[in-house]
């Protein structure tokens, strides 16, 4: 598997000089499979230049395109995802219910012409609209499950194993919340052994505290998670829109400081870089 980065901000895009490392665009990667395609996480404002460049690639035929819930810093590059105006190309469209049908309305909703100058009834792709169901599914050569995670309407973390190799995608998602869905042992569970887990690390654990029950984790619950679990490697993810590159690096330090001595990799989430397990 190959996964790059296209967008790795928190909530709303911030582009500028003191954004350039680590990126500006909203939720969006991709994870290419061995001969067999590749996956979309989110629809953020980093799946433009993705989709930008997936139509250079001859033969566009099908993209596979999951999310992990409705809220608008995940879905808002959608309108401008390219391919979602060729025929010929079928955009299928994965999530769990209840984020499902979330999903669909608010896809719809943000192109109407109130909002949007092209209509969603408009798009010239056929897209469909596929529901995950709770246990293994099998999609592009990958084996897929989901889990719930704590965020205010719900949201859902993704494992995906392919050629021996796991991954686990946990954005949005706030550890030790007040009043879990998904409990930590639950979570532990689902990211054993994973070679790579990309987990939320939107906030310190200052600002945690202030923002209990908004759906996040803080960077030291990420590690904490990545290191009961036995993960291989970590990637902090969902910068928070107000913390610049400088401050990146420092939280990125403090992470590796509670991790030595040890095992665990520890990373942050660059926008335009690829992991290859």
């Amino acid at each position: 598997m190959l996964i790059k980065f296209w967008g790795t901000r928190g909530s709303i895009p911030v582009p500028g000089s003191a954004t350039v490392k680590y990126g500006g665009n909203t939720s969006c990667l991709e994870v290419e499979l061995e001969n067999s395609g590749s996956l979309i996480l989110d629809a953020g404002t980093g799946i433009r230049k993705l989709g930008n460049r997936l139509l250079k690639e001859k033969r566009l035929q099908t993209v596979d395109l999951l999310f992990t819930h409705s809220h608008w810093d995940h879905i808002q590059g959608f309108p401008f995802f390219m391919p979602i105006y060729h025929q010929g190309i079928k955009i299928r469209i994965y999530s769990p219910r209840p984020f499902l049908d979330y999903l669909q309305k608010m896809l719809v909703k943000q192109m109407e012409l109130g909002f949007f100058p092209l209509d969603f009834k408009d798009l010239d792709a056929r897209l469909e609209f596929r529901e995950l169901k709770p246990g293994p599914a099998s999609i592009a050569d990958a084996e897929l499950s989901f889990l719930p995670c704590n965020h205010p309407g719900g949201a859902a973390a993704y494992k995906i194993i392919h050629n021996g190799k796991l991954m686990v995608f946990m954005t949005d998602n706030e550890l030790s919340s007040p009043h879990p869905h998904t409990s930590w042992p639950e979570f532990t569970a689902f990211c054993r052994g994973a070679d790579l887990l990309i987990h939320d690390a939107q906030y310190t654990s200052e600002e945690l505290e202030r923002n209990r029950t908004w759906g996040h984790s803080s960077h030291p619950e990420a590690v904490k998670l990545a290191r009961e679990a036995q993960v291989k490697h970590l990637v902090l993810f969902h910068h928070d829109p107000e913390r610049n590159d400088e401050q990146i690096e420092k939280i990125l330090a403090e992470c590796r400081e509670i991790i030595e001595p040890g095992p665990l990799i520890c990373t942050a989430a660059q926008e335009g870089v690829s992991i290859r397990l």
